[in-house]
């Protein structure tokens, strides 16, 4: 619902996924489904979204 993640043309008739950071809003998704664990997710540096207990 926030369009952090977007399929966008890629010039050459397919399609590839776009990752709108601005558009984030915190929730975690991607760390806690992340299938090879690539992503580290942390708490924004200005302290802004929402208060996680334990991270």
């Amino acid at each position: 619902p926030a369009s952090v993640y977007e399929m966008v043309e890629d010039g050459s008739g397919g399609e590839r996924l776009q990752i709108n950071h601005s558009n984030c809003v915190h929730c975690k998704t991607c760390d806690i489904l992340d299938p090879y664990q690539v992503i580290q997710w942390t708490v924004p540096s200005d302290a802004g979204g929402p208060k996680y207990q334990g991270l």
